[in-house]
């Protein structure tokens, strides 16, 4: 055990450099370690990336390190660089409901029309997950429509009189369809059952999905909601949908351990299969 820990301690002191150091202090959230390596200025990188094309600016606000965030800013960061999946630190922010992290980033002009891979802005993910806070420290949205934004809150909210006032003054329950980010997704990640189900009455797509990511019946398997699942699929949600990356719903149950969902998704598979070849 001691001879390791000199072997990597020799490692670092022998290969790791200033930006190793660095982006290791980021992830930490050690501010006084960033702060030493900025104001050194030796072979440090604001806008080195990590392996998912996270920016330090992305993990620090990623991992809710508001103060190393800031550091980083006030040095230069690029406040509007993307990832991998062309997030900006902002939607980190709002994905992580981190209101904090969100003002420092308007406070730097981080731009809240930016889109990410999926087509979804900050605004849209602050509604979509329900995050109150952070959708009134957004403000007005330039790139939404208000109708789209209002209903895919009040759903993630479970305001159901203010989702019946919309859907009866002609909001349509599909707006958001082009991308994906409709009112019954956000009524699946927040577990809002009674939403779904009025939703799907006034005509909801159970089977819509965004770009690259999940449709409702996807996100109830992850959660292991077996009321939504029950419900989803008894208004015509369709487990033989893939995302993306190629997964299924039940993928989504099984990768969290809800082996209850998967048995009842693997039994419609094989009987939506067995139908496929008998012709029927």
């Amino acid at each position: 055990m001691a001879l390791r820990k000199i072997g990597r301690l020799l490692f670092k002191i022998f290969f790791w450099k200033d930006q190793d150091y660095f982006l290791k202090a980021v992830c930490d959230g050690n501010a006084y370690q960033v702060q030493r390596l900025l104001k050194t200025g030796k072979n440090v990188d604001l806008e080195a990336r990590y392996s998912d094309g996270f920016t330090p600016l992305m993990a620090a606000v990623e991992r809710g390190h508001v103060g190393v965030a800031e550091l980083l800013l006030d040095s230069g960061a690029n406040v509007d660089a993307r990832n991998n999946e062309s997030e900006t630190a902002l939607h980190c922010a709002v994905r992580t409901e981190n209101p904090g992290a969100a003002q420092l980033l308007l406070n730097f002009g981080a731009k809240s029309t930016a889109r990410d891979q999926n087509g979804a802005t900050s605004h849209v993910w602050a509604a979509l997950l329900g995050a109150e806070d952070i959708f009134a420290i957004l403000g007005p949205s330039p790139a939404e429509s208000e109708q789209h934004l209002g209903l895919l809150l009040a759903a993630a909210t479970g305001r159901l009189r203010d989702l019946e006032d919309m859907l009866n003054r002609g909001v349509d329950p599909n707006c958001g369809v082009a991308t994906g980010f409709t009112a019954l997704l956000a009524a699946s990640y927040n577990n809002q059952e009674q939403i779904a189900g009025v939703l799907l009455e006034r005509g909801a797509d159970a089977n819509v999905r965004t770009r690259n990511g999940p449709t409702a019946l996807m996100i109830a398997a992850e959660d292991g909601n077996q009321r939504l699942l029950q419900l989803l699929l008894s208004k015509g949600a369709k487990p033989d949908i893939r995302d993306g990356n190629g997964c299924l719903a039940r993928d989504y149950a099984k990768r969290e351990g809800h082996s209850d969902a998967v048995a009842v998704l693997d039994t419609l598979n094989s009987a939506r299969g067995s139908s496929a070849r008998n012709g029927k």
